[in-house]
């Protein structure tokens, strides 16, 4: 299945001459059925000592768009040793 983000860029392919963004490509691709976002990610912040919470909660349309933000959300948490204070994401 491809993601939102893949078939924005089919749509733009086709329609180089259309101006419409992202969000608005959204709204009218699924405005009329009210789809909602039903994947949940959850950005984590960890800090030795005081224990880890959930500092937000972001909503996908997909589960291939919330994992594609997990992966680069994460990709910064590459050192060898864990710090004392860091975020990362994951699925709720």
């Amino acid at each position: 299945m491809a993601t939102l983000e893949t078939q924005y860029k089919n749509y733009k392919s086709k329609h180089p001459q259309s101006n419409v963004s992202f969000e608005e490509w959204k709204t009218i691709a699924f405005g009329s059925l009210q789809i909602e976002p039903q994947v949940e990610v959850e950005i984590i912040e960890s800090e030795r000592g005081w224990g880890s919470k959930v500092d937000e909660v972001k909503k996908f349309y997909t589960k291939e768009e919330a994992l594609a933000f997990i992966e680069d959300y994460n990709s910064v948490n590459d050192e060898p040793v864990t710090p004392d204070w860091y975020m990362y994401a994951r699925l709720k």
